[in-house]
């Protein structure tokens, strides 16, 4: 008889997990949640984010044209021939210099200071160096607080009035507004002005090359935002009365701005997507107009700036200065480009189908809670008084900027947001990424700096809780330090690694907290600052 080969007897047991829902509201609730979270996923994050996409920021220079003539009122005619009350400039005479860095500058008024020697002299009275004969304060030697001229320490009547009394000085005599000339354009030629902006901007990382300029560009058209958004010559009439539609808190002083000069910025705002524009002559950008510096500013008005031109007659060494007030316009190129990526695509819809798990998560628990209410309760944690994601941040970008003054009511000094979501995707992880509790937003401490959280919106806080993690040193060391009045009233040191630590304090009555990081080991895979840390989920509550 053959042999038979004799197999043992396996007993395989097959076990089916099933659960039956008795409340149809939950089951509804269950599908719902999914749904709202598929829609998250690919109305949000792949097409309105854009997350499809690969983004890179602009970069570029402009050249930049000026073209006008202004009538020019002569404060002092006698420095004229005939007497003349006005005179022109072109732009060889207002646009000093006549090219910048994507930057350029108007003159609107001079106070000039004609032949003037290096001798001694009389200062001038607006220097407030006022002496007699019985009290002589010029103190031989010293600098004059203008710094444009030494006492001499002889005290004497003034140019401008020989009832008062000066020190004399030794300086390039006579001094600035002491026997000086004040010209002032016309205000409504320099409206009328135009300024012709010619950008450049690359893409690097697609090989685009953008301009304002196109082959269709009409050379006689002036910018509209409604309707000519794409023509590049510019009135300064139309910059100006921008700045008042933008101001709306507080109406610039344009005729402060006149006579004192200023600081305007030229935002230049490039929303590119290269896969609908593939022939990219519909990607234009769009300008804003903000003023930086008033010309009525209480502490440091306008803008001027001195330059003085030398020359010699009968052997003597003369020099005419010039004192120019004007406004200074500054481009700023901002925005950014996108193109399909797989990569980006794979990652933005990876992240998000993570997501479903809390679809289950929610849903597991409810049908728990169901069959448990009946025999055990559970205790809440306790809720926090107030509790900061920084996922509230108004205008927020996806680029890490400064914290803004008064957030959540606090002064925050080297604090930036970070949306940790854009920085996996430029970056990969990091330490950042386990700080992030909530959200997609957490604060960092700038450049590895220590960090300041200071009390704006009442006597003081409590802190009570965090979450904190390195960004990418292993054991880094991070001392916390509560203080009221200038006195330390807690103080804690720490050993963070790229993992997330929750941290309960419970200090009471601050006014300062002090984040300082140092030491650590260097994470071989990642780079940056290694004192660098990230936080979320600060519990705080205001006291008195």
């Amino acid at each position: 008889m053959a042999n038979r080969i004799v197999r043992p007897a396996v007993n395989i047991q097959r076990f089916v997990r099933e659960i039956e829902v008795r409340r149809t509201s939950v089951a509804t609730f269950h599908r719902a949640l999914q749904l709202v979270v598929l829609s998250y996923i690919f109305l949000y994050i792949v097409w309105r984010r854009k997350g499809y996409q690969r983004f890179q920021e602009p970069r570029g220079s402009s050249v930049i044209k000026i073209k006008g003539i202004g009538r020019v009122s002569v404060g002092n005619p006698s420095f004229l021939i005939n007497n003349t009350t006005q005179t022109l400039w072109d732009a060889s005479e207002f646009a000093i210099p006549p090219i910048e860095e994507n930057a350029f500058f108007i003159a609107t008024r001079k106070t000039i200071t004609y032949s003037q020697t290096l001798s001694i002299c009389p200062s001038a009275l607006t220097e407030k160096l006022f002496c007699n004969e019985t009290k002589n304060t010029c103190k031989q030697g010293k600098p004059t607080d203008n710094s444009l001229g030494i006492l001499t320490g002889r005290c004497l009547s003034s140019l401008e009035d020989k009832t008062k009394q000066v020190c004399e000085i030794k300086a390039w005599c006579p001094e600035e507004l002491s026997d000086s000339t004040d010209d002032e354009i016309d205000v409504n030629d320099l409206r009328n002005f135009t300024v012709f902006i010619k950008t450049i901007v690359s893409f690097s990382e697609f090989q685009i090359k953008l301009r304002t300029v196109k082959d269709d560009t009409k050379f006689t058209c002036r910018f509209h935002s409604d309707l000519t958004p794409h023509c590049p010559i510019f009135r300064i009439g139309y910059i100006l009365d921008k700045l008042l539609e933008e101001e709306e808190d507080s109406k610039p002083n344009l005729a402060a701005l006149y006579y004192q000069g200023g600081l305007v910025e030229i935002k230049q705002d490039w929303k590119c997507n290269f896969d609908f524009e593939k022939d990219r002559r519909g990607c234009f950008p769009t300008y804003s107009f903000k003023l930086l510096q008033s010309g009525d500013d209480r502490l440091s008005p306008g803008i001027n700036y001195r330059y003085a031109d030398k020359y010699r007659a009968n052997e003597i060494e003369y020099r005419t200065l010039t004192k120019m007030y004007g406004i200074r316009f500054v481009l700023t190129i901002t925005g950014e480009g996108g193109k399909f990526d797989f990569y980006f695509l794979f990652l933005a819809v990876g992240s998000g189908i993570s997501c479903m798990v809390i679809a289950d998560f929610v849903f597991n628990v409810s049908t728990t809670s169901i069959q448990w209410t009946s025999t055990s309760t559970t205790t809440a944690p306790p809720k926090c008084p107030k509790l900061i994601t920084f996922d509230n941040i108004q205008n927020a970008v996806r680029t890490p900027q400064p914290m803004p003054l008064g957030f959540s009511g606090f002064q925050w000094v080297n604090a930036n947001y970070m949306n940790v979501t854009y920085h996996e995707q430029i970056n990969g992880l990091s330490g950042y990424s386990a700080a992030l509790s909530s959200g997609h937003f957490i604060a960092v401490n700038k450049d590895g700096q220590n960090l300041n959280v200071i009390i704006n919106a009442a006597e003081s806080f409590s802190l009570k809780s965090m979450v904190v993690a390195s960004a990418w040193n292993d054991n880094l060391i991070l001392e916390i330090t509560g203080k009221r009045g200038g006195a330390v009233l807690n103080s804690k040191k720490l050993t963070l690694d790229m993992k997330p630590q929750q941290i309960d304090l419970n200090w009471s009555h601050l006014e300062v907290v002090t984040f300082s990081a140092y030491n650590g080991a260097s994470n071989s895979t990642e780079k940056g600052k290694e004192t660098s840390f990230g936080f979320d989920n600060l519990c705080i509550e205001f006291t008195k």
